[in-house]
């Protein structure tokens, strides 16, 4: 009977001491217990939780990146080289004209870049994974080379004119825009460890390329002057694609991107030493064809928010069974076969890119 009486007294204390903890816990009136029941903490990329003053750091501890826990922005601008090459052809049926009647190519067509860019991705909401990108693009030339070949044979035998000009002048200019849908692969909604997006989207690459200082080495009579032809190239690219977004070892990411796209290509020749040809526009060409876009881009947040980046880009297309178009001086035109044109450009670029 003692032992029993023993039992129960013990097990009320017990029960009494676990109401008190309980009516301690859910007692609104302390405010401290309240905070740290109510605010999330809020993950840093040093891996510690901390739900101090309202969600805030401590005062005393760092973070590289604070973030934010609705949305990522990032802003960036990037500068450096880029370097480019064309080159397209136009023949006949290979019988009563060559199938390669005349060949244009630019190589090591080189120069400078700058290249803004705007990203969004909402990580809550009823748009929660929807990804929104902009940049746009602008180089000017600085070097660089051009060959226009013309046959009297098939597939580029009996070469009968030949000449190699310089190509110094030019400049470049486009846009991208798309949006997409973000699969996030961390638990973390204030830091994207890993995701993937998937987006639709459309852009867009003009290039002017130039040929000065003319010399003709087929037949070989050497420098000849007033040479100011030019072509533009105007790329247009409805294209589908992918991004993966890294972040690790604290402070450093990595972003790859690869697009391919269903592009037209038209351009647009200016000869100015030809006088039976019309001028300005001397010819137009049309093709249709497919195009890859690759990226990479390594980024690294030296400074809260404030992230230093290195990236490359490059851009690759080519289209068949085109038409070339030739006006002449006389107001008649002239079709052609535009059989092959091939772009290929790339870029290298350090920047700076603040997210908020």
């Amino acid at each position: 009977m003692v032992g029993g009486m023993r039992f129960f007294l013990i097990f009320f204390c017990l029960l009494a001491s676990t109401q008190e903890a309980f009516a301690q816990m859910l007692d609104y009136s302390d405010p401290t217990s309240h905070q740290q029941r109510v605010v999330p903490k809020r993950q840093y990329n040093n891996g510690s939780a901390r739900a101090e003053n309202n969600g805030r750091m401590v005062k005393g501890k760092s973070s590289k990146y604070t973030g934010n826990s609705d949305y990522d922005l990032d802003i960036g601008i990037e500068g450096g080289y880029r370097t480019s090459q064309l080159k397209w052809n136009i023949g006949g049926d290979g019988v009563s004209v060559p199938n390669i009647l005349s060949e244009l190519e630019w190589e090591n067509v080189n120069g400078y870049e700058v290249k803004p860019s705007i990203e969004y991705t909402r990580k809550t909401g009823s748009f929660k994974g929807i990804n929104v990108q902009a940049s746009v693009n602008k180089s000017i030339t600085t070097s660089g080379k051009n060959q226009d070949s013309d046959y009297a044979g098939n597939n580029r035998t009996a070469e009968f004119s030949r000449s190699n000009n310089t190509s110094e002048a030019g400049h470049s200019e486009g846009f991208s825009a798309s949006i997409g849908y973000a699969f996030n692969f961390s638990g973390n909604r204030k830091q994207n460890v890993a995701r993937f997006t998937a987006l639709v989207g459309y852009a867009m690459q003009n290039q002017k390329f130039v040929m000065r200082d003319g010399f003709q080495t087929i037949p070989a009579t050497g420098a000849f002057p007033n040479l100011v032809s030019s072509y533009d190239m105007e790329l247009s690219m409805p294209f589908v694609g992918a991004d993966f977004y890294s972040q690790f070892a604290d402070v450093h990411s990595i972003k790859l991107n690869t697009k391919i796209y269903r592009g037209t290509f038209n351009g647009t020749g200016h000869w100015n030493l030809r006088t039976d040809f019309a001028q300005p526009d001397s010819f137009t060409q049309e093709a249709d064809g497919y195009g890859l876009i690759f990226g990479a881009k390594y980024g690294w947040n030296f400074y809260p928010d404030l992230k230093l980046t290195l990236a490359t880009n490059l851009n690759y297309f080519k289209a068949k069974s085109g038409t070339d178009i030739v006006y002449f001086a006389d107001g008649s035109t002239g079709e052609s076969n535009f059989r092959e044109v091939r772009f290929l450009s790339t870029d290298y670029l350090a920047g700076l890119n603040y997210s908020f």
